[in-house]
């Protein structure tokens, strides 16, 4: 009898269309996948050689969900990739006795509060609660967060009290969330990707970031890096314990000040924005069905990575408007550097050029034996690759 994939999403990400939902049907298990917003997933999975069965289910109630997957059936394995919902899914899990990450190790990685505390850290960190009065003496400069967000969302370089007043006001206007303020850090940033089956943990590597400068901290560019500052990884590793991470996929960002690794935050999932998918292909290893398995209680193997290079390279407009001509997706082996270009934005789609989450117009992922050959295939893509934008028309002023 195949196993029974219980599958709990949010929103549709190509970590699941692309990597998870193919290997849980490479490995033939059956998946019903459980979300509260159906029709956009099935939007997404049109396109795949196979059905996925979907189910309306209140996935952020935990006792929703529980009742919803019950009537459907008892799970043999039960599996998220999203940020939102690890802890929900934990618990989910721990209802059927089946693997699955400690609720409270889901829960003190999203939430960058109980992240500080359980870390013991020094670190300055005050939480703010929506249109709550904001204090301003802060040692600045500092950063702006949402307190259970992601990525560079809503982050913010702030310089002085001011702009602190100015930055809550409108990040509240448009979403009313709990925001977070942190001491900045400087360094360099850097990702640990790491595998554990809950007896051993594998680190599979990392990535050095290169994000834009302040007062936004938009991703560019991740380079991996085979061999990565070794206390960097000993500091990182020990944090993760701290915090009761040590079961399936994790990744986690920090800064690296050549002495000292500090967290900035820790996704207790893949790594995302096709980075997973370049991973899988860098490492030759079967990422998404092993994340899968480690679920379902198996035990990872001994572990031979290879020492490539690789690098995840996004491309931004220059300005904002709408796309009217764009590439294709493609592959090409050139120099012997593997490239592969997907096209995010298409044409008709409108695109950003100037917030703090500008629209991507697509990304490159690379694979290669040195950086120098990986520059050259981008430098040579930089060139080639065209998308052109007529500009937004203003409305007219009376």
């Amino acid at each position: 009898m195949p196993l029974k994939l219980a599958l709990i999403a949010y929103l549709p990400t190509d970590s699941v269309t692309l990597g998870f939902l193919p290997a849980a049907q490479q490995l033939g298990w059956q998946v019903t996948l459980y979300t509260n917003l159906p029709e956009l997933h099935h939007k997404a999975y049109g396109h795949l050689p196979f059905e996925v069965n979907i189910v309306h289910a209140e996935v952020f109630q935990v006792q929703s969900l529980i009742a919803t997957v019950s009537q459907n059936g008892t799970p043999d394995v039960v599996f998220t990739n999203s940020d939102h919902l690890q802890t929900q899914t934990a618990l989910l899990a721990d209802y059927f006795d089946l693997p699955s990450k400690p609720w409270k190790a889901a829960y003190r990685c999203k939430n960058k509060r109980e992240m500080r505390i359980q870390l013991g850290e020094t670190l300055h960190h005050t939480v703010l609660e929506p249109h709550h009065e904001v204090p301003t003496d802060h040692p600045y400069p500092v950063v702006l967060k949402p307190r259970e967000g992601v990525s560079s969302k809503h982050a913010y370089f702030i310089e002085d009290a001011a702009t602190l007043l100015e930055r809550t006001r409108h990040i509240w206007a448009e979403d009313p969330i709990p925001l977070v303020i942190e001491g900045y850090l400087q360094g360099d940033l850097y990702t640990l990707e790491t595998l554990g089956d809950g007896e051993k943990t594998v680190v599979l590597g990392g990535f050095k970031t290169t994000i834009s400068p302040p007062p936004y901290f938009i991703e560019q560019r991740l380079d991996w890096q085979p061999d990565l500052p070794e206390q960097l990884v000993k500091d990182v590793l020990g944090q993760l314990e701290k915090l009761g991470v040590g079961f399936g996929s994790c990744h986690t960002e920090c800064v690296w000040d050549g002495k000292t690794a500090t967290l900035i935050e820790v996704n207790y999932r893949n790594i995302g924005d096709q980075c997973d998918l370049l991973l899988q292909d860098l490492l030759k290893f079967s990422l998404f069905e092993w994340v899968l398995k480690i679920h379902a209680g198996a035990k990872l193997p001994e572990l031979n990575l290879p020492r490539k290079h690789a690098t995840v390279h996004y491309l931004f407009p220059d300005q904002d408007g709408t796309v009217t001509s764009a590439p294709e997706n493609q592959t090409f082996v050139s120099d012997g550097v593997q490239a592969e270009v997907q096209v995010i934005s298409n044409v008709g789609d409108e695109v950003d050029a100037t917030s703090s989450n500008p629209s991507s117009l697509g990304l490159i992922r690379l694979i290669g034996e040195s950086p120098e050959h990986i520059q050259q295939a981008i430098d040579t893509l930089e060139r080639t690759l065209t998308w052109h934008i007529q500009p937004l028309q203003l409305a007219p002023t009376s």
